[in-house]
């Protein structure tokens, strides 16, 4: 299974802790830049750069855990969501 979390980053110090956070909890990951572009509910545009991290899982508690970093980095960088993917079907957290 492959998991990503897209980080953006605007507060990189988080992005960094996060991009520790799966090196410990998964063993590594690939890590690619990129500019993430979305719209908020309200219909406000948004455009930052990203940093898309990617590990290969076969266990559903990988799953957990990286609900739980996005989750701490959503709080530690003040984000309004933070995108997950599990084999490619987006779960913003």
């Amino acid at each position: 299974m492959k998991l990503e979390i897209y980080l953006p980053l605007e507060h990189k110090d988080a992005a960094e802790h996060a991009i520790r956070q799966c090196i410990e909890s998964f063993g590594g990951c690939t890590v690619v830049k990129g500019d993430g572009h979305w719209k908020n509910d309200n219909g406000k545009l948004y455009s930052e750069p990203v940093k898309v991290v990617s590990v290969y899982s076969g266990n559903q508690q990988d799953i957990v855990d990286l609900q739980h970093i996005a989750r701490q980095y959503k709080q530690a960088a003040k984000q309004e969501a933070v995108l997950v993917a599990i084999d490619g079907e987006p779960e913003f957290i």
